[in-house]
């Protein structure tokens, strides 16, 4: 009988085990459980006038508008909780969801659109971007940021993603997208943000498919100044050739990671080193003082984003200079026309002599580097690993299609950014949360060391990485957006761009000879146009327009 009970096993077997595509469904939804998701969504209202229509609303400050907005768009999403089932969802399964997570607060609650930033994470909200250009046309538009709570993959968020959205779009507010408007998708994980292998194996795959990936976004994304590719941002920041091996430079910067990570725990750094060296590392931030390292300095690997707090002659132990305390500051603008001040703050009287002071110097300095306060230590590995790969580009760095500037937050907080996605997609539901599933899909396959297929990548091989060749909602969304990004003609697209370059030059002189409030209004608006269409055309204009740039 045992026998027979093991020939019968071994018969079995073949049948229980999952196939590869149950496998990957039934790792997307272990993995999915533990990703949480943040959306921010830009567009603009056309006619601010016809949201208040019923009624005069004073608004004294910008804010009051956006207070104004979120309560039209909290009152036009009061639904009884029985009009939406919110425990169903077995039609949504393809799209990846589940029930309603624990701790997500009150539904009726979660309906509210807020203005006030201390709802951030618990509720949607309305806010200001000075990045979107509202079109022409519109009679009295206002920019507006709709930027969802720290969602899940569950029922109830994503209804509710498509309430708001169609909200939107619906009268009285009628919320229009163009080129200057994005969806930007934040990707945490929860309950703690993904550890400093998991973030390497994510970079690396999003930046082996990035042109595949490229092919799904449309025209207005590509050579976008605030959309860069995270190829390009990398190899800028890094001071890298076109033919460096990112990957490569990538593990050189993780192994200096772990190598400095106990040097820098053990407290202030201090180096020897003459003062033009010192110079050629560091960066200023603004008129305050503060000076960080932009780079691995010398050979002894001190790390880069360190902020330098004191410089001494090596030889006589004097103080050179002193980074300014919150105190030296207030007593430097208070006392701004006193020359007679001597001692330390007069060392600091104007950070920004840094420079005379050590590189006019014979010998060495003795410098003494910190950790920036707000560098908590459970994310030294990240921190160090966002300032090597991206610390030199600074503030811009933001503007990369994969932002990595909020990976060193505290875990809740912490998040990847996708900035790819176009806000002319907001309307189609569909679309925008086939993103968000594509990306949580190539996010968590990445973590979890999916191995990287080899030879050239393509979008077949996309596909099968992040698990979608069965999934025939996924395969349907991603055909659906290749079929559009052909149709788009880039060349007419690029020629259309040209001739709005061509009217803006001849609005702005024609605007600009008006001595009226109105006309220099609009001269300004078509200046900050052309500047901003020129940088998108000096992507793909090259010959024969270097002179003009």
């Amino acid at each position: 009988i045992n026998a027979e009970y093991g020939a019968l096993q071994r018969m079995a077997m073949p049948v229980l085990a999952p196939s590869e595509s149950e496998e990957v469904l039934l790792a997307w939804h272990r993995h999915r459980q533990k990703l949480s998701i943040g959306l921010e969504m830009e567009t603009f209202l056309p006619d601010l006038t016809a949201v208040s229509a019923d009624e005069l609303t004073p608004a004294w400050t910008k804010q009051s508008f956006f207070q104004m907005v979120a309560k039209r768009l909290t009152d036009k999403l009061a639904i009884s909780p029985g009009e939406l089932d919110l425990t169903a969802g077995q039609e949504y399964e393809e799209l990846g969801l589940e029930a309603a997570h624990e701790g997500s607060g009150p539904e009726d609650e979660r309906r509210e659109i807020s203005a006030q930033d201390s709802d951030w994470g618990r509720l949607w909200m309305a806010k200001n971007d000075g990045s979107i250009r509202p079109t022409e046309c519109s009679l009295n538009p206002i920019p507006l940021e709709l930027v969802s709570p720290i969602m899940r993959f569950d029922s109830f968020d994503v209804r509710l993603f498509c309430e708001v959205s169609h909200t939107l779009g619906a009268a009285p507010f009628n919320a229009g997208t163009n080129d200057s408007t994005g969806l930007h998708l934040h990707i945490g994980k929860h309950p703690d943000f993904f550890d400093l292998a998991e973030l390497v194996l994510i970079i690396k795959a999003y930046l082996h498919f990035e042109p595949q990936i490229n092919e799904l976004l449309p025209f207005s994304r590509q050579e976008n100044q605030y959309c860069q590719d995270l190829s390009t941002v990398l190899r800028a920041s890094m001071q890298l050739s076109p033919q460096a091996d990112l990957g490569k430079e990538i593990d050189r910067v993780v192994e200096l990671v772990g190598t400095v990570e106990a040097m820098v725990e053990g407290g202030p750094i201090e180096r020897t080193l003459p003062g033009i060296e010192l110079m050629h590392h560091l960066a200023g931030r603004g008129g305050s003082g503060v000076w960080t390292t932009q780079g691995w300095v010398r050979q002894d690997k001190l790390p880069p984003g360190l902020l330098l707090d004191t410089v001494l002659d090596d030889s006589t132990g004097k103080l050179v200079w002193a980074r300014p305390t919150v105190a030296d500051l207030k007593q430097q603008w208070l006392q701004d026309d006193d020359d007679t001040q001597t001692g330390p703050l007069a060392a600091i009287k104007d950070s920004f002599q840094l420079e005379d002071l050590v590189c006019n110097r014979q010998g060495l300095v003795r410098c003494i580097f910190s950790v920036p306060d707000g560098v908590e230590r459970p994310n030294l590995k990240l921190w160090l690993l966002r300032e090597s790969l991206i610390g030199r580009t600074g503030h811009n760095a933001r503007y990369s299609k994969l932002n990595l500037r909020r990976i060193s937050l505290r875990p809740r907080e912490a998040t990847l950014e996708f900035r790819g996605f176009p806000g002319s997609e907001m309307h189609s539901t569909l679309g925008t949360w086939g993103w968000v599933k594509f990306i949580g899909l190539l996010v968590t396959r990445a973590a979890s060391g999916v191995p990287l297929p080899e030879g050239e990548p393509t979008q077949e091989l996309l596909l099968s990485y992040v698990g979608a060749m069965n999934d025939t909602m996924m395969l349907a969304w991603h055909q659906d957006l290749l079929n559009r990004r052909r149709d788009e003609e880039p060349e007419k697209q690029l020629q259309q761009k040209r001739q709005e370059w061509v009217d803006l030059w001849k609005a702005w002189d024609k605007w600009s000879c008006d001595d009226g409030l109105d006309g220099a209004l609009k001269a300004c608006g078509a200046w900050g146009r052309l500047m901003a269409i020129g940088r998108e055309l000096r992507g793909f204009e090259t010959d024969g327009w270097d002179q003009l740039w």
